[in-house]
Formats: C-alpha cells, sequence, structure tokens
C-alpha cells in the first residue's frame, strides 16, 4: 500500500466528534505501513466546554512548541475542525480522566 492509499483508507476511518475533544494518534511519516494506534475515542461536550476544557488541556497535557507528540488532540465544534494540539502517549491516560470530567461521555 503506497502512503496515498494510505491516507485515502485512514480518511475513511476517522471519525471525529461533532462537538468535543477527539484523540487520534500521529502517523509516523517513516513508516507509512505502520498507520495510527487504534487510540481513537472522542469526549462530547457543549461548545463552550469544549473551548475551556481544549485550553485547559493544551496547557496541562500539550507538548511545548517545536516538540513532537504521538497524539493528536482535536477540537470540533459542530462539525468544524477549530484547533490541535500534540500530546505524548504517556499522558493519555490523565487526558481521559481530565476529558471524562470534563464532558459528557465518549
Amino acid at each position: 500500500m503506497n502512503r496515498s492509499e494510505l491516507i485515502e483508507k485512514l480518511d475513511a476511518q476517522y471519525y471525529p466528534c461533532d462537538t468535543g475533544l477527539h484523540v487520534c494518534a500521529l502517523l509516523d511519516e517513516d513508516d507509512c505501513e505502520v498507520g495510527p494506534h487504534k487510540t481513537e475515542r472522542n469526549f462530547l461536550m457543549s461548545a463552550v466546554k469544549a473551548r475551556e476544557a481544549f485550553e485547559a488541556a493544551k496547557a496541562e497535557f500539550g507538548e511545548p512548541v517545536g516538540v513532537e507528540g504521538d497524539l493528536l488532540i482535536d477540537l470540533f465544534i459542530d462539525g468544524d475542525f477549530v484547533d490541535a494540539f500534540e500530546m505524548n502517549r504517556q499522558m493519555l491516560a490523565r487526558f481521559e480522566d481530565f476529558a471524562e470530567e470534563a464532558g459528557d461521555g465518549g
């Protein structure tokens, strides 16, 4: 499978939430055959809660500018992508607890 076929396949499997925080793994550019880890998860919440939770999570769990993370945390509001930050996989359990408390489940 070449890189464009992999991207097309992954696009078909990408299911972000309508409003809330979405967690997904980043691809390793050196090995496009590996694909993302099955870490995709949505945390649903109102638009106001989603924006507040995103900013708080970015401050607490986000990697510094210039440092690559393993996971991407997306903010979606009304089906539109708004913002994202990278996070290290080791922070996932703490992030999930944080997001569960902030939202309405996932």
